[in-house]
């Protein structure tokens, strides 16, 4: 653990959740779930394509930041089918336009920004 003295996050945006995901890849893709922090369950629906599971519903989807790690290819990501409200999303690699899983033993980190509250900034 580091030996500092940290200090709380503040954001213009009331209700500013952050949710942790880390993921390792195994063969055909299999996602294994590392770190859960907000999330019950990534899974792998078909190449490429992975269905988040959230643990709590949020009203706003306000970003995410992802860090791919090992990545053979020239992997790009998207988020698609955003339904935080219901507690689902839908995380996409791609190589080019096709949708692409990326290779035994990579690593997927995510960190999403959700917004906990309906009340305006």
């Amino acid at each position: 653990m580091a030996n500092r003295q940290f200090n709380d996050v503040q954001s213009l945006e009331r209700g500013n959740v952050s949710v942790y995901l880390g993921v390792d890849i195994g063969a055909t893709g299999a996602p294994t779930a590392k770190k859960l922090h907000g999330v019950a369950s990534i899974t792998r629906t078909a190449a490429g394509i992975y269905d988040i599971v959230l643990s709590d519903a949020y009203s706003e989807f306000l970003g995410a930041s992802v860090v791919m790690v090992g990545v053979a290819a020239d992997l790009t990501y998207q988020f698609t089918a955003m339904d935080v409200a219901n507690k689902t999303m839908t995380f996409i690699t791609k190589a080019g336009a096709t949708e692409t899983d990326p290779a035994n033993g990579d690593e997927i980190y995510i960190k999403l920004e959700l917004k906990n509250t309906s009340v305006a900034y």
